[in-house]
């Protein structure tokens, strides 16, 4: 048994464990999603022409789905293989 790798294992798992809970969280919880979009509008406002051009409203809910499908299709995937591979680290540290 290897313990160093058995903690890392441990950290990594924790880590991605947490990471999952929170993507899960934000992909289900508009309210979350449109507050961040609310006070991302102030600086995309100022910056961006294709802001300026839409409505407030519009805007929101174009950012609020474009990061749900962002948290769905990459990040969720990213976290679920980070998990797996911290898990074999912990394995690998338990049979070391």
């Amino acid at each position: 048994m290897d313990v160093q790798q058995v903690l890392e294992g441990l950290f990594l798992t924790a880590w991605g464990l947490g990471g999952l809970y929170l993507a899960n969280r934000y992909r289900l919880s508009e309210a979350w999603r449109e507050r961040t979009a609310r006070s991302r509008w102030v600086w995309d406002r100022r910056t961006s022409r294709r802001a300026r051009e839409m409505g407030e409203l519009q805007w929101v809910q174009n950012f609020s789905q474009s990061q749900r499908q962002f948290v769905t299709w990459i990040a969720i995937p990213f976290l679920c293989l980070w998990t797996l591979l911290a898990l074999s680290v912990l394995i690998h540290g338990l049979f070391a």
